[in-house]
């Protein structure tokens, strides 16, 4: 991302960017976590060139980055449609089978779709998308308490994406490699992966860090260790958005831990049952805090 910067930052000022820059500038302002501007800039860039492959697919993913989920999800339709983009078309069904996991879709569907997209990036040797791709399988492995299985994908995506990248998506790939960790026993080291993460982590990407190190917490330590973490980002614990929701199921299970049902239950009681979230399996979590 660095060096594409610096490419970008060389060319000529221009009013109207070529379609291949604003789908650069695009992924550098979502890398710095200026998702709103990520968003418009691949707005602009798909306006520019629809038949731009590498556009509709920068689309979909700073959709999913700013939160509009169900906005993601048709823009991953069209592509999956476009059989004569056949690596984006591979990657657009991965990712709609992963988002639809949130509320109904099968695991295995998604997992299936996901090992195809490494097999054919393997061979490409194209080292961005295999690293974000096994983020993605990791998180389902995740989903079905695969903690040996997770820990392997988040390793491989963390090697692939040092190797090109040391952007969000690796931060990411750090925190499931943490929450890998606990699952299999390992408390500590599972703390130190994510403060690792933390370290690296854009302002963007606060909210994310915070819910999965008290996701560790409520899960596998003290419930009060949680609740403290997503304390000063209660501002940011909504309901009505996709980190947010996240957050607020997290925040929900830390007060269950500790006995504080009324106040969970007040929190519960807002969750979007049904609403597409970028979580695998958001609607069992939902369902999960609920029977708790």
């Amino acid at each position: 991302y660095a060096a594409a910067e610096e490419l970008v930052t060389a060319l000529p000022v221009t009013d109207h960017p070529a379609p291949n820059v604003l789908v650069v500038l695009s992924r550098l302002a979502q890398q710095r976590g200026q998702l709103d501007v990520g968003r418009d800039l691949a707005l602009d860039a798909h306006h520019a060139d629809p038949n731009s492959a590498a556009a509709a697919l920068n689309l979909q993913s700073a959709l999913m980055n700013a939160g509009d989920i169900d906005g993601s999800l048709r823009v991953a339709a069209m592509v999956e449609d476009r059989r004569d983009w056949q690596s984006a078309s591979s990657i657009a069904r991965a990712t709609r089978l992963l988002l639809e996991t949130s509320q109904r879709g099968p695991l295995t569907d998604a997992m299936s779709a996901l090992e195809i997209v490494v097999n054919e990036f393997e061979s490409l040797g194209d080292t961005h998308y295999l690293g974000i791709a096994y983020l993605s399988l990791g998180y389902l492995h995740y989903a079905r308490a695969e903690a040996t299985e997770s820990l392997r994908c988040a390793d491989e995506s963390i090697a692939h994406l040092s190797a090109t990248s040391a952007g969000n998506e690796l931060v990411s790939a750090r925190l499931l490699r943490g929450i890998a960790l606990a699952h299999a026993g390992r408390l500590d080291e599972a703390r130190t992966e994510v403060a690792l993460a933390a370290e690296k982590a854009t302002p963007s990407q606060g909210l994310e860090v915070a819910l999965e190190s008290a996701a560790i917490e409520v899960l596998y330590g003290d419930p009060r260790q949680g609740e403290s973490i997503l304390l000063p980002h209660d501002g940011l614990i909504d309901p009505d958005r996709d980190v947010g929701e996240q957050a607020a199921v997290v925040f929900a299970l830390a007060l269950l831990g500790q006995g504080r049902v009324a106040q969970a239950g007040g929190i519960i009681g807002r969750l979007r049952y049904g609403q597409s979230r970028s979580t695998v399996a958001m609607d069992a979590m939902r369902l999960y805090a609920r029977a708790v």
